[in-house]
C-alpha cells in the first residue's frame, strides 16, 4: 500500500478580523456583491468576510503545499489501519504575520490531526493582511487530505 498526502493548495479565507475601530457593522463589496458584517464578539471589534490585501505565505500558496509535504508524514498507525480522510486545520495569521491559534476544525483521527497541527504550527511568518492599509488578523481553513493508494496501480 502506497501512502499519499494531498494538501490542498487553496487556503479558504474565512474571515479577516480587524484590530482597530469599534464599528458594529461594516458594508463592503466583493465580487460584485454587497456584504454587511457585524461584530460577533466585542473583544474582536470589527469582523469582515473579505479584506483588501490577504496575508501571503513566503513563496505563495504552492509553497504552503511544499512546506506541508515536507513536514507531514503519514503516521504508520494510520497506514496500518488504512485510515484516510481530510483534516481541516484552522489558524490565524496575526497582525505581525505569525501563525497562531492553530486548531483542528474537522478531525479524522488523533494521529492524523496531530501531524497536521505540528506542521502548521511550524510555519514561518506570512506577510500581513491589510484593510485600508492597516494590518489585520485573518483566519484560514486548510484542508489536508490523507489518501492510501494501492502500490500495484
Amino acid at each position: 500500500m502506497k501512502k499519499l498526502i494531498l494538501i490542498s493548495t487553496v487556503l479558504l479565507s474565512l474571515t479577516a478580523v480587524s484590530v482597530f475601530g469599534q464599528t458594529k457593522t461594516k458594508n463592503f463589496n466583493a465580487g460584485g456583491y454587497e456584504f454587511q458584517a457585524s461584530t460577533v464578539d466585542p473583544k474582536i471589534n470589527e469582523m469582515f468576510c473579505s479584506i483588501g490585501e490577504m496575508p501571503k505565505y513566503p513563496g505563495g500558496y504552492d509553497s504552503v503545499a511544499t512546506f506541508l509535504r515536507r513536514h507531514i508524514k503519514y503516521p504508520p498507525t494510520a497506514i496500518k489501519d488504512t485510515v484516510q480522510g481530510k483534516v481541516m486545520i484552522k489558524f490565524t495569521v496575526d497582525t505581525t504575520g505569525k501563525v497562531i491559534n492553530v486548531i483542528v476544525f474537522k478531525s479524522v483521527r488523533a494521529d492524523l490531526d496531530s501531524v497536521c497541527l505540528s506542521a502548521v504550527t511550524q510555519m514561518p511568518k506570512w506577510t500581513v493582511g491589510r484593510v485600508d492599509g492597516k494590518p489585520v488578523a485573518v483566519y484560514f481553513l486548510l484542508p489536508i487530505k490523507f489518501i492510501l493508494t494501492d502500490s500495484k496501480k
